[in-house]
């Protein structure tokens, strides 16, 4: 058998220690003096076996002669060894800059735990070919994963039949991002709701005395929630709805959206928006109509999707992180809060020039 020092010997205990939990991360590491007096070695020769620790990033050194057991050792603890990514690929598209933003700080704060993630690609192939997604193929793709993961990242647009197979096949823990879910997972959403309440009295005191509601004709969680606070603002205040506002109908819901401001003649009113790309695109048809915001109207985005719009003027805006809402989504899953939990991440009322 070969030879082995003394210092290896005494760091491989103190890592076996580290191990079965008698040294808990973030705990004191014996001293120097300590382990002179345990294992009867110089001084010289315990500073050795915990600097080849510190070495191999299982300990830290702290102010003063202190060490401590460091936290990236919780997830070798826990053999969490790579994490699922069920979610769409990346794209160039504008409308798609929300999804590329919110994998980008998911896979940061993964690679901030020692680990990766791996996307599987008939969820990518699938999403490309939304009129006929392989659904068959992403449960097969995301069992065959089980054997390399210990846990999967959702994306919002995959359907909850589908996920609670992949849920039966594998029981891996699983986070859903960006919506709700009743299946037996956890869910982050932001919580655009409270945030949207939390705006109304602001503007009252600005002097805006009604209000228009527009949606995107999609149902989807937060269109859901948006429909929720409109609903909420109609049984208090002058309100009129304008739906199905997208790049296809703009023809057909604009008029509405110009007649719906002017029926409450010169009260102050307020639009507000499904999201920042269709608030960016009514606010340019108002223009071409000759109507400026916010003279004419204020503009509200109820939802900030892109962290970047190429325009003249400051949007307002119900803001949010989408990095810090895939990052919150693996920290939960490396947490193992996988009892059925719904997290919420709270959104910032952002003033611009549109109201």
């Amino acid at each position: 058998m070969a030879y082995k020092p003394l210092y290896r010997k005494i760091a491989e205990a103190i890592y076996n220690d580290i191990r079965n939990g008698t040294l808990p991360v973030g705990s004191v590491v014996p001293s120097t003096r300590e382990l002179h007096e345990k294992y009867f070695v110089s001084h010289v020769t315990a500073l050795r076996a915990l600097n080849l620790l510190t070495q191999k990033q299982v300990i830290v050194k702290q102010t003063g002669s202190n060490f401590r057991v460091a936290k990236r050792l919780d997830m070798l603890n826990r053999r969490i060894k790579c994490i699922g990514g069920l979610f769409r690929p990346f794209s160039i598209r504008k409308s798609d800059c929300y999804y590329n933003e919110l994998m980008s700080g998911a896979m940061h704060e993964t690679a901030l735990s020692g680990m990766n993630i791996i996307f599987s690609g008939s969820v990518g192939s699938s999403f490309m070919a939304q009129q006929n997604p392989d659904f068959a193929g992403i449960v097969e793709s995301a069992t065959q994963m089980a054997q390399y993961v210990e846990g999967f990242l959702a994306d919002s647009w995959l359907p909850d039949a589908v996920l609670q197979e992949i849920l039966d096949n594998t029981h891996l823990p699983m986070v859903v991002v960006d919506r709700t879910t009743k299946l037996s997972a956890s869910s982050v959403v932001y919580d655009n709701l409270q945030a949207l309440r939390a705006v109304m009295p602001t503007l009252l005191r600005m002097g805006y005395e009604c209000f228009v509601g527009v949606d995107s004709g999609i149902d989807y969680y937060y269109g859901n929630i948006q429909q929720q606070f409109f609903a909420e603002v109609a049984a208090g205040h002058p309100f009129c709805a304008v739906h199905d506002f997208n790049r296809f109908a703009y023809a057909v819901t604009i008029p509405q959206i110009i007649a719906g401001v002017k029926k409450f003649g010169k009260r102050r009113t307020v639009i507000f928006m499904p999201s920042d790309t269709e608030a960016v695109n009514c606010i340019e048809c108002l223009r071409e109509q000759g109507l400026n915001v916010p003279e004419f109207a204020g503009v509200i985005s109820c939802r900030n999707i892109q962290s970047i719009i190429n325009t003249p003027y400051k949007l307002t805006t119900m803001a949010l992180k989408a990095e810090e809402l895939g990052a919150e989504a693996v920290r939960i899953l490396l947490n193992d809060k996988m009892s059925h939990g719904e997290y919420t991440l709270p959104m910032d009322f952002r003033f611009g020039e549109t109201i």
